[in-house]
């Protein structure tokens, strides 16, 4: 078996976002608990995507969060179908909020997805793929274990009457999506990133479509260009790396487009290092 893109290992794809004190106005209320004191408010969103495909859709159905010497806490059970792919250079969309979450300490949450979901192929993947498509270029994803569609991710948040929490996560969509000959499995892997308001953007110009790596040879975090050329990688720790950017296989039809690398990139934390336009 083989993911997508195995270049490298992909740590940044697409983030759920549950912070603190946001409401919405029109929205439906969200499910409440009863047992416990009354705290701040959870927001749970998704945002920066990558993959080597054209689309990701998958079901989010329920998310719940652990509350020590409680259990498991409903956050939102109202179901809300996302194309994880359209979410690049750190656009979100909310998936699940709670108001006035119980006080306490969490300590996991999980993320329950629909069983259907479905993969739109890019032309590189559709010339080497020889299983069932579906119309628009569409595969069905296959769980990697059946009955298994459901995620849970270490945390450690403390909610008060004054203060909510704020938990950022990663699903790695590129390593989430695997081919096993003439079908591809899902099994989403997500982790939490700590510091969101520490990562690197840019742009890459004449491209439509290049991974971005960040590595200082020990951490390794990568993403893919959006529509536009854009990128941004949120999480990283402070330090210098070096970013290679790699045009996507079905761009490389000229022996110029390689791998460019830039060397002594420095991460500052609280910071998002800009690194403007970026020319192959």
């Amino acid at each position: 078996m083989k993911t997508l893109k195995n270049l490298f290992v992909m740590t940044f794809a697409c983030m759920f976002l549950m912070t603190a004190c946001k409401k919405e106005e029109n929205a439906a209320p969200a499910p409440q608990d009863n047992p416990g004191a009354a705290g701040q408010s959870f927001t749970v969103k998704m945002t920066d995507a990558p993959g080597d495909f054209e689309a990701l859709d998958v079901k989010v159905v329920s998310v719940e969060a652990y509350l020590e010497g409680q259990g498991w806490v409903t956050i939102d059970n109202r179901a809300k179908a996302i194309n994880v792919v359209s979410l690049t250079n750190g656009i979100e969309t909310e998936i699940a909020v709670k108001n006035n979450a119980q006080a306490g300490v969490y300590t996991k949450l999980k993320v329950k997805f629909d069983p259907q979901a479905e993969l739109k192929l890019n032309a590189y993947a559709l010339a080497n793929y020889g299983g069932i498509i579906k119309s628009d270029n569409r595969v069905d994803l296959v769980w990697l274990y059946s009955g298994a569609n459901e995620v849970e991710i270490a945390i450690n948040e403390t909610v008060t009457a004054q203060t909510g929490a704020e938990v950022l996560l990663d699903f790695d969509a590129a390593a989430s999506v695997i081919e096993d000959g003439n079908k591809y499995l899902l099994q989403p892997v997500i982790r939490e990133i700590k510091d969101a308001r520490t990562g690197i953007q840019g742009e890459v110009e004449g491209q439509a479509n290049a991974a971005i790596v960040i590595t200082d040879g020990t951490n390794t975090f990568a993403t893919y260009i959006n529509a536009e050329g854009k990128f941004m990688l949120k999480g990283i720790k402070p330090g210098v790396y070096k970013l290679i950017i790699d045009p996507a296989a079905k761009a490389i039809d000229d022996v110029e487009k390689q791998n460019k690398e830039l060397s002594g990139v420095v991460i500052v934390e609280g910071q998002i290092t800009q690194m403007g336009k970026i020319a192959l």
